[in-house]
């Protein structure tokens, strides 16, 4: 059966059309128990182009609602008179043909098409009432919007007892015009700050300004809906949490407890400098969901109230806070107590982690569990547990200095995945194989973020060299002399090479190593092989 529309303007009067008809003692207004609205983020009710409203009513057994009226009301022209529209009701036999036919002739006119279903009731256990879905798609043509004001919808379900109805009003809605993602985002702040008292015309200037408490709640309601996690940006975990909302209030140029909207924006959806800061603050967080939820991430803080915080509380080496950077939101940063072994002064290195090498929380655990460096976890006792199984990783009381160091690493790290390298964590089915000459039994499971100690190295014996590669070393020159082998191993000790940074060893390395030609040659295959087994 074709759906038959009646579109005009008419004053938002439902009295009129309905309860002057019929006695308001005998009418019976059927509940609406469950609803549904697509909300964007969780939040905001945005009107694109394709729409989906659900209701779940209880009515008596066999009453049908077989009209549904719709009214869109606003406080600005056009919708300033109401627009409704009365939708025929089309009964399906099943969800799935619901589905197939609100897809069906989704024909992108000039005027509003919209549609009306009912799905298969559900019983109550005394077979007297029902419980209906209904369901109202709406297909918006591209100019019909509100230009970022806010409207309502009002929905009224008719029945043919005259005496029933039942009826649900929106939440408040933007229409879009246009489906690009910065005017949700836009529209997400429009009606956030609707949601704590602002006027939308107020708001609609970039030079406006709300209250810093405001801000606050809407990057809360953002954060939220854009990750699902229950911790909120604002909420107080540690000492550290309100040097995270400094942070915050330094990104947006808070001043006197407001701040202006194109700042807003600008944090939020309008960066001139790329992604905007919330989305790359949410990225870490979709990334390391628990160790935010559970406060291991302590929030965006500055390395210096960081080094300040160490250092003043007299927190042992080892010891470390978990952190956004507040330059770059996109990454955490370890900040850790690190002492000189020369003159006993203790100081602060701040180590990029980086998503390579801890692309989620079980690989960032395992990552600082076995960390050389951090040996006291803080904040991370209750989330961190060194692995049961053997690690080449042990405590060192080596350290790590400079700027220059830190970038060196994480270059030499970057270009290892670039080159085919993946980290594999520790419930990884090799993990527990018997060392061999392999990628599995390697130790590169969890790379160190240890750094050459600055002094050169005095002669050492071969004995001295890390165990796993003494084995790799000796299985590649098996056929070769005892000669040959004892030099490429004291090379090896010279430079320091670990089971870590063994497989980033390229053939310059080699050549600066002062390996001969002959044995360079062997161990480029050797790499070769080595690296192979790391999927690409």
């Amino acid at each position: 059966m074709e759906d038959t529309f009646f579109f005009g303007l008419t004053p938002h009067k439902f009295e009129d059309t309905f309860l002057d008809v019929i006695p308001n003692s005998t009418a019976q207004m059927y509940p609406v128990i469950h609803y549904y609205e697509q909300l964007y983020l969780e939040h905001a009710l945005i009107v694109a182009t394709h729409t989906v409203w659900k209701f779940m009513v209880t009515e008596d057994r066999e009453a049908f609602a077989n009209t549904i009226q719709v009214d869109v009301n606003g406080n600005f022209e056009p919708f300033n008179e109401t627009h409704s529209v009365t939708i025929a009701v089309n009964h399906c036999q099943s969800a799935e043909e619901f589905e197939t036919l609100s897809k069906a002739r989704r024909v992108i006119n000039d005027v509003p098409t919209w549609k009306a279903y009912h799905l298969p009731p559900v019983y109550g256990p005394d077979h007297t009432k029902q419980n209906s879905t209904y369901c109202i798609v709406l297909s918006k043509p591209q100019k019909w919007g509100s230009q970022m004001m806010p409207v309502t919808f009002y929905f009224r379900g008719g029945y043919s007892n005259r005496n029933g109805y039942w009826e649900k009003y929106s939440s408040p809605a933007i229409m879009l015009t246009n489906s690009a993602s910065k005017w949700y985002e836009k529209a997400f702040i429009t009606l956030a700050l609707l949601g704590v008292g602002y006027d939308p015309k107020a708001i609609s200037k970039p030079d406006a300004f709300i209250r810093w408490e405001d801000f606050i709640t809407v990057t809360d309601l953002h954060m939220v809906g854009a990750t699902g996690c229950r911790r909120k940006l604002s909420d107080n975990i540690s000492f550290l949490s309100r040097f995270h909302l400094e942070s915050l209030a330094s990104m947006v140029q808070c001043e006197d407890g407001r701040v202006t909207l194109k700042k807003v924006r600008h944090f939020c959806n309008e960066s001139s400098d790329g992604t905007p800061p919330l989305k790359l603050i949410e990225g870490v967080i979709n990334r390391y969901r628990q160790s935010w939820e559970s406060g291991a991430i302590v929030g965006i803080i500055r390395s210096g109230v960081v080094k300040q915080y160490l250092l003043e509380q007299k927190h042992p080496a080892g010891s470390f806070v978990l952190r956004i950077q507040y330059n770059s939101p996109s990454e955490i940063c370890a900040s850790s107590v690190q002492v000189n072994p020369q003159s006993g002064i203790a100081f602060v290195d701040h180590l990029t982690i980086s998503q390579h090498v801890a692309p989620d929380d079980h690989k960032l655990q395992d990552y600082l569990a076995c960390s050389p460096i951090h040996k006291i976890m803080l904040p991370m006792q209750a989330v961190c547990s060194r692995p049961a199984g053997p690690t080449s990783l042990e405590p060192s009381q080596t350290y790590r200095t400079t700027d220059q160091e830190l970038q060196r690493t994480n270059q030499l790290l970057q270009q290892a995945y670039k080159e085919g390298f993946q980290a594999t964590g520790r419930d990884s089915p090799n993990s527990q194989a018997q060392m061999s000459p392999t990628a599995e039994s390697m130790g590169f499971g969890v790379p160190s973020p240890q750094s050459p100690a600055q002094s050169p190295a005095p002669y050492e014996q071969v004995g001295q060299l890390d165990e796993q590669v003494r084995s790799w070393l000796r299985y590649f020159f098996q056929n070769d002399s005892e000669q040959v082998f004892q030099e490429v191993a004291q090379k090896f000790v010279h430079a320091r090479v670990t089971a870590n940074s063994l497989h980033m060893l390229d053939a310059e390395d080699l050549k600066e190593m002062g390996i001969p030609l002959g044995p360079r040659k062997l161990l480029m295959r050797a790499l070769q092989q080595l690296n192979s087994q790391y999927p690409r």
